[in-house]
């Protein structure tokens, strides 16, 4: 108790009012000092139940979020605020990229395709309440709520998700499996008045499906500070972090160089962390690569495989479904080095599309060095999918794994046999 008082008193000294137009935040690590909201009394309770809904909350003092000052914050069931409009919408972050863009959505599953820009992410995911995931009998209720402490000029506001449950640990609860079901997730983010700081504390973590994104994003996605995000490691328990504001401008996650091609990305290790649909070997000529699915797409291209013009080379892959029956798998070789994979250049594999209870999946096709082509390095992309998805060297969201390798042009006396 004495050192929550402590740390409270040094907050309260170190508040000095900041104002202006913010172009990024700092993260730091600081110790957790989650307040728990149940006492209805004192707080102010937003649901005790639901599935992708959003409440309005005003913000009781000045506060300015990026470069404009902020009255309302949308707090949405899915552990995220946005500023300037609702998102009650899940986080299709988890399934794509751990950096901001516009274009990120979540069509392929057929909800709303809108990726949101302008908010904290307290515990991004795919989040539910219900009444009957308790805590794990620990007498707490599960809700979103908030609470304003502090006197005018120094005042808090802290909103808070509490026994939340991730959407797939919904049934040990309400179905009576686990009454006692402790996979719950305790997290809520505070807005300092004057200071303008941001922290979030995450006090438990015990969803079946680790990662979400937990850090801020500006308004035209062009700038986000995530602390974890959903291709990273579990964030874990008992962490908080302090997002200060400031009129620098830093990197914060930025996307990798462009090389020009289209994304491509499967979903499924990265949500389950499960390898279903992955990719477990490539071999092409001189190039053997045996691997994993880490991230649902793997840039290979210092990995070549040197080939002569002329000649002809077997390209096999290999596949693992594990559970799943249905996987396949396509390539594409960009031989005219427009960046783009078009339809002559698809190399037609043919094997085992494991739908065998063996669920794993050998595909072979034949690469021939076309005599038109332009330069001597050109992109290979492979992709493992679902039999009916098949066709679009550029898809994202789907079930399976993309990885990208080079192919390189080889000296007349420097052949290669597979």
């Amino acid at each position: 108790m004495l050192k929550r008082i402590l740390y409270t008193c040094f907050l309260s000294l170190s508040i000095i009012t900041v104002s202006g137009q913010f172009k990024a935040y700092v993260d730091s690590v600081i110790p957790i000092d989650f307040q728990s909201l149940q006492d209805a009394t004192a707080s102010t309770v937003l649901a005790v139940g639901g599935e992708d809904e959003y409440y309005p909350v005003a913000i009781p003092f000045p506060f300015t979020f990026f470069e404009e000052e902020q009255t309302v914050a949308y707090v949405g069931l899915n552990g995220i605020i946005t500023f300037g409009q609702p998102y009650p919408q899940y986080d299709f972050n988890r399934e794509k990229l751990c950096y901001p863009q516009n274009s990120l959505d979540g069509s392929a599953n057929g909800v709303e395709p809108t990726n949101p820009d302008y908010f904290i992410g307290a515990y991004w995911n795919d989040l539910a309440i219900d009444p009957l995931c308790d805590g794990g009998g620990a007498g707490e209720q599960a809700q979103i709520a908030y609470q304003v402490f502090g006197a005018a000029g120094n005042q808090i506001l802290v909103i808070s998700w509490e026994n939340v449950v991730f959407t797939g640990d919904l049934f040990p609860c309400t179905a009576g499996a686990d009454p006692g079901y402790g996979g719950v997730i305790r997290t809520q983010v505070k807005l300092y008045e004057g200071s303008n700081n941001i922290e979030i504390h995450l006090k438990t973590n015990f969803a079946s499906e680790q990662g979400a994104t937990i850090g801020v994003e500006n308004a035209d996605g062009s700038y986000a500070n995530y602390v974890n995000c959903g291709l990273n490691a579990d964030p874990g328990s008992d962490i908080a972090w302090l997002f200060t504001p400031t009129t620098d401008e830093l990197p914060g996650n930025v996307a990798p160089a462009s090389s020009g091609y289209c994304q491509s990305s499967g979903i499924d290790c990265i949500n389950t962390g499960e390898d279903d649909y992955q990719i477990t070997s490539v071999t092409l000529a001189n190039l053997h690569n045996e691997t994993s699915c880490d991230s649902g797409y793997s840039d290979f291209t210092d990995q070549e495989a040197v080939l002569k013009e002329g000649n002809s080379y077997n390209l096999r892959v290999t596949t693992a479904s594990f559970g799943n029956p249905g996987v396949t798998a396509e390539a594409w070789i960009d031989w005219n080095n427009d960046t783009i994979f078009s339809s002559d250049e698809l190399i037609t594999l043919v094997g085992n599309t494991s739908t065998n209870l063996e669920f794993v999946g050998e595909f072979n096709g034949i690469v021939t060095v076309p005599d038109d082509k332009s330069g001597d390095v050109f992109r290979l992309r492979i992709i493992s999918t679902f039999v009916d998805n098949t066709g679009d060297p550029c898809r994202v969201g789907t079930r399976g794994e993309t990885e990208d390798y080079h192919i390189k042009l080889s000296p007349l006396n420097n052949d290669y046999c597979d």
